[in-house]
């Protein structure tokens, strides 16, 4: 478990985990709750946040190559903010989907960033 910035240049610059490794999660030191986490497959990206019930969850953000690192950072850094403040989700006008993840529907000229 390590911290530091995640980046295009640290990602490309990444050792082949060992054989005998099943994971590496490489945690950000900007946006908290961010995760890089390196497979045999590849790197896939998540967002760790604390639910209301005071439960660990985490948000897979998507696969390297599917989306940037820039991509990922945004999508995390809008749930730290969603998660953070009940009032963010009444100003994005935020509504639930079954599993729970919310989807920001356009309002007001903000930009649409679904979440499913």
């Amino acid at each position: 478990m390590s911290s530091t910035t995640i980046t295009k240049a640290l990602l490309r610059g990444l050792a082949p985990l060992p054989s005998a490794a099943a994971k590496q999660r490489i945690f950000d030191d900007r946006t908290a709750g961010f995760i890089a986490e390196q497979r045999h497959g590849g790197v896939t990206f998540y967002f760790r946040y604390t639910d209301p019930r005071r439960r660990g969850r985490e948000v897979k953000l998507g696969r390297l190559g599917d989306v940037t690192v820039d991509q990922a950072r945004k999508q995390a850094e809008l749930l730290r903010a969603y998660y953070s403040s009940p009032k963010v989700g009444t100003q994005f006008g935020v509504r639930h989907t079954v599993s729970g993840l919310p989807i920001m529907v356009q309002r007001k000229g903000l930009a649409m960033v679904s979440l499913k």
